[in-house]
């Protein structure tokens, strides 16, 4: 509906989110998620969002009873004194729990990236309990196609789930969102221009989903 598409635009212009953004891989720390995980939040701050980081950038080798507990601590104080809060941003599944409690505890929207292995880990309980929270997103992006198919074979509603994919190809069809049905292809860029795209579709997807 171009219509709907071109109000929804108008109000996007105006509109400034401000956003909770919680990653528990981020530089200093190296790998591919740490590096995703700040180029997405450069990109997102440079979109007239307000963007809170508490991000865990430490060694990787701390168990998540102890990273999950203090990411969820450094958050709840963050949406205490913070009321103007808007959103909260999990940088994966993996945090889903943390997501929904402090939703909970704050009434604010939740949305998630999924990655693909924060989904698919095998362990039973893994299974059990984390999806369980993850189901209850108001919104997730998922990284792939693929990713998003194993969402919705784990009761994630396809309604949910946008993709907005890395590219693969020359072109990558990526679905902006299920509200508006349509479908933008995402030529091969360098890797922190095709994060700026895909922050860019990210925006859209929270207003969407936590505003409309």
């Amino acid at each position: 509906n171009i219509s709907l598409q071109y109000t929804l635009s108008c109000a996007m212009l105006v509109f400034v989110m401000k956003v909770l953004f919680m990653a528990r891989r981020f530089p200093p720390s190296i790998g591919g998620m740490q590096k995703f995980a700040y180029d997405l939040s450069q990109a997102l701050a440079s979109q007239d969002i307000k963007l809170t980081k508490i991000t865990w950038g430490g060694s990787s080798r701390l168990t998540l009873p102890i990273i999950l507990p203090w990411l969820f601590l450094r958050g709840l104080w963050k949406l205490w004194t913070d009321r103007s809060i808007e959103v909260i941003h999990m940088q994966d599944a993996v945090l889903s729990p943390l997501g929904w409690l402090l939703s909970k505890l704050s009434g604010k929207p939740w949305v998630v990236v999924a990655h693909g292995l924060d989904l698919t880990f095998k362990l039973q309980f893994y299974q059990k309990v984390n999806l369980f929270f993850a189901r209850r997103c108001k919104a997730m992006i998922a990284i792939s196609q693929a990713t998003a198919e194993e969402a919705e074979k784990r009761g994630i509603e396809s309604a949910k789930v946008t993709v907005i994919a890395f590219p693969t190809t020359a072109t990558e069809p990526t679905f902006v969102n299920p509200v508006l049905c349509k479908t933008t292809e995402i030529p091969r860029l360098p890797f922190t221009a095709a994060v700026k795209v895909r922050s860019e579709l990210l925006k859209s997807t929270i207003f969407l989903n936590c505003f409309v």
